[in-house]
């Protein structure tokens, strides 16, 4: 290796203990902007194994230096052992060599020439995933499966809703997520993960450091068929299976115990725990009643001067409740400003159960967020404005905006967004709710009307608005939503939350009007 290369790999090497020291710890799978720091951890432990072979190599060629020599010595002793310890220089050589120089040959073998490396290893060792961060993670991935029909063959492959990737599981990926299922007691997607890493299995040879191999998957097959209660398909998987290793102990016992199930047991079919109930309609394709009475113009009143100025391209999608999409509301570099600010004060998405509740980390909202100021930068100023101009409502006393990264799989289970659950109006509630899309999402991480059969994809740049209040000022528990599982792509968000105090002479209640909103 050239002397520039091991400067290079000495300079990375010293530059480490920074980045893992400043790694965030928090749940990191719930957000795809902090999943970065995993890729470039990942890039500096190759990069020190790289750098643990060379030394390798290194001891290699010394060791390979040695024999040539020592070869050539014992070449001539083996034409004539006994010329060759008459002559004194040789006999003295060989006695000296052999008393002095094994020694050192046994504590410079002994000696390991990764110690560097192997010291960075268990330093960074506390920055890899923890249980939490593949809890997280394996969560996500059921969702994608679950709400979107995926085949664990198709997810496997990395043909993700009919769309391929260049991408794919490894066998360790599918019993791990067979496992997961297992826990659920859904042992359909278990046996079907399973059945994948088997088939993996069969096209590679197994990893002398994390080993796997087709028996010890089958082992976890026949106990997912087992906790079935069907032993017969159990019995033909063993089958199978002590074809390739007859003599293994485990599938003999497995065999036992299988034997007996067929003596004893009846068919049983499990419910799946699986994921939380969830809604199926993310993909925008389910059929039903929709509200019949859209369409699109160009907003241009509203009392707002800027309006006049700058048309915004406004599409109703829904009349009664109001459910509206402005688009080009934000500017690209309004987006990327949002992202940045957003980026290093990112921690944990958490929810609260009533008013004044503490906030905790739950599993129905999977993200990472900040709260930002209204008049923190520029970008939250224009927001800010730009709201005000296309509903004119009162946001002197609405709750700050909350930026919103998801992560792997990372959705929001179905919720209301009212503060109260019951309507109280000597207390203020959520009138309306306003999501700024600050990203592009590929696949994926819609904000779905669940009761309206309403799906609504994120598109940089637009604004979706709905009142959570009635006309009459009642709660409407028809704008219940669910933020879909993102399936690929980095999904960024801005929320505003508008209350009802201050609203008096902007929207007074009316009990009379079907539409919460009558526009200008």
């Amino acid at each position: 290796m050239r002397r520039s290369t091991i400067i290079f790999f000495v300079g990375v090497l010293a530059g480490l203990d920074s980045f893992s020291n400043a790694q965030s710890r928090e749940h990191p799978a719930r957000s795809i902007y902090k999943l970065r720091e995993y890729l470039e951890l990942q890039g500096n432990l190759v990069l020190n194994l790289e750098y643990y072979v060379y030394h390798l190599e290194i001891k290699l060629h010394k060791i390979q230096e040695a024999l040539l020599d020592m070869e050539k010595v014992h070449a001539l002793f083996e034409e004539d052992k006994r010329a060759f310890v008459s002559n004194p220089v040789n006999s003295f050589s060989l006695i000296r060599h052999m008393h002095s120089d094994w020694m050192k040959w046994q504590l410079y073998l002994s000696g390991d020439p990764g110690q560097e490396q192997l010291a960075y290893m268990r330093e960074t060792s506390a920055y890899l995933p923890t249980k939490d961060d593949i809890a997280d993670a394996l969560l996500g991935m059921e969702r994608v499966r679950s709400v979107y029909g995926l085949e664990p063959q198709d997810m496997a492959s990395g043909l993700l809703s009919d769309v391929q990737y260049d991408s794919s599981f490894s066998p360790h990926d599918c019993r791990s997520l067979a496992e997961y299922s297992i826990g659920m007691k859904d042992y359909p997607t278990a046996e079907r993960w399973l059945q994948v890493a088997i088939s993996l299995l069969q096209d590679r040879n197994e990893d002398p450091v994390v080993p796997l191999n087709i028996i010890d998957v089958t082992q976890t097959l026949v106990e997912s068929y087992r906790a079935q209660r069907n032993p017969w398909s159990a019995g033909h998987i063993l089958e199978a299976a002590l074809k390739l290793s007859p003599f293994d102990a485990r599938l003999l016992r497995l065999k036992e115990q299988v034997s007996t199930d067929l003596m004893y047991e009846v068919p049983l079919k499990h419910r799946p725990k699986g994921v939380p109930d969830q809604d199926h309609c993310c993909n925008g394709l389910c059929k039903g009643p929709r509200n019949r009475h859209l369409h699109c113009f160009y907003l241009t009143k509203r009392g707002s001067p800027f309006l006049l100025l700058a048309r915004v391209r406004t599409e109703i999608l829904s009349d009664d409740p109001f459910i509206v999409l402005y688009y080009d509301v934000l500017t690209h570099s309004d987006m990327v400003s949002l992202r940045n600010t957003s980026e290093p004060l990112l921690h944990p998405a958490t929810t609260i159960q009533y008013l004044n509740a503490p906030q905790e980390l739950s599993n129905s909202r999977t993200a990472h967020f900040v709260w930002l100021e209204p008049t923190i930068t520029e970008a939250t100023r224009r927001a800010d404005r730009v709201l005000w101009d296309v509903t004119g409502l009162n946001l002197s006393n609405s709750e700050m905006f909350q930026v919103n990264n998801y992560g792997i799989g990372g959705s929001f289970m179905r919720h209301s967004d009212l503060l109260h659950s019951e309507r109280n109006y000597l207390v203020r509630e959520r009138i309306a709710t306003a999501i700024f899309y600050l990203s592009d999402v590929p696949q994926g991480g819609a904000t779905l009307f669940t009761e309206l059969n309403v799906t609504v994809f994120p598109q940089a740049g637009t604004v979706l608005f709905w009142y959570n209040l009635a006309h009459s000022g009642d709660h409407d528990m028809r704008t219940r939503h669910t933020g879909c599982p993102v399936i690929v792509g980095s999904k960024w968000m801005m929320t505003r939350w508008i209350y009802d105090d201050g609203q008096a002479f902007t929207k007074p209640c009316h009990t009379k009007l079907k539409s919460p909103m009558v526009m200008a």
